[in-house]
């Protein structure tokens, strides 16, 4: 967490006034907005480009903030860095209390496994340090902010480096690990899977369909959407109530922002945010999966 210091005056400045600009070092101009419209092209901008993960990808923000930081009363902010009318850096962050105190993080919270900026591909600020410090003291002073809890970030992702992670930075328990998909399945099983590993696979293949017929289905109806998560939702709570783990899997709002993020793609099925699978075996679901991706807005 970084403590700030700049409560007791900055609480007097709204967060709600329209695009507050500020000019800043290396020649870059902060904006700060609360309204996602405001900020929409440099959104699409930057996520379309550079290091970007679904996580800071507008339609999973959004999503995310109408529903279960709308349950908390959290309210949403965007901050972005330009340069000659082009922009490089973009960060939303939520905004709430806890005791007292005034707080941003990342948007997700706890559904969020991975945070950083949005930038545009190749930008690299020349003095990072000096930047973090200036552009969250900045932000601090608009929003009335006490304290960044800025979690789950790393150093870098696809070999660009995130200016927020100082040296300062505790690491992680646990490394985050990436791999590109293949277009052939049994070329990626026989990449990633030791021969012991896919003989088992085989195996548990061959023993479904003993049982029943393998349907793969994928939902693209709004009806079918719904029927899917709940069979996710169901899932994902006898697992993990199985294993003592506590879960947020049973709370109303949850599902509310997974049915958001599924339909956020509208008509278009093949630009969706979040999509839902089943293989079916006879006529049950066996296993059910939500899948992300950052091609949707």
């Amino acid at each position: 967490m970084i403590m700030t210091g700049n409560a007791t005056a900055a609480q007097e400045q709204s967060a709600s006034s329209p695009s507050f600009s500020l000019a800043g070092p290396q020649g870059l101009r902060l904006q700060i907005d609360d309204d996602p419209a405001r900020a929409a092209a440099a959104w699409q901008a930057l996520q379309g480009q550079g290091a970007a993960t679904i996580y800071q990808a507008r339609d999973f923000v959004q999503s995310w903030m109408e529903t279960r930081g709308r349950a908390r009363g959290e309210a949403l902010l965007i901050v972005s860095l330009w340069r000659d009318g082009e922009p490089l850096m973009l960060l939303p962050l939520r905004l709430y209390e806890r005791h007292g105190v005034r707080l941003a993080s990342f948007p997700g919270g706890s559904d969020s496994n991975i945070n950083m900026p949005l930038m545009r591909a190749g930008w690299q600020p020349r003095d990072a340090g000096s930047l973090r410090r200036w552009l969250l003291d900045a932000i601090a002073r608009h929003a009335g902010i006490d304290v960044y809890h800025l979690n789950s970030m790393p150093r870098q992702l696809d070999g660009q480096s995130n200016p927020l992670a100082g040296d300062e930075a505790v690491p992680a328990a646990s490394n985050l690990h990436e791999g590109a998909l293949m277009e052939d399945f049994d070329a990626l099983m026989r990449e990633r899977r030791g021969r012991k590993a896919r003989t088992k696979y085989n195996w548990k293949m061959n023993r479904l369909k003993e049982i029943g017929e393998l349907v793969f289905t994928w939902a693209r109806e709004p009806a079918e959407q719904e029927r899917l998560l709940d069979v996710f939702i169901r899932q994902k709570l006898e697992r993990f109530n199985r294993l003592g783990i506590p879960t947020q899997f049973d709370k109303p709002d949850f599902r509310a922002f997974m049915l958001r993020l599924a339909s956020a793609g509208g008509d278009d099925a093949t630009h969706r945010p979040l999509e839902l699978f089943c293989l079916k075996v006879g006529d049950r679901c066996a296993p059910s999966t939500a899948a992300a991706s950052t091609t949707a807005g």
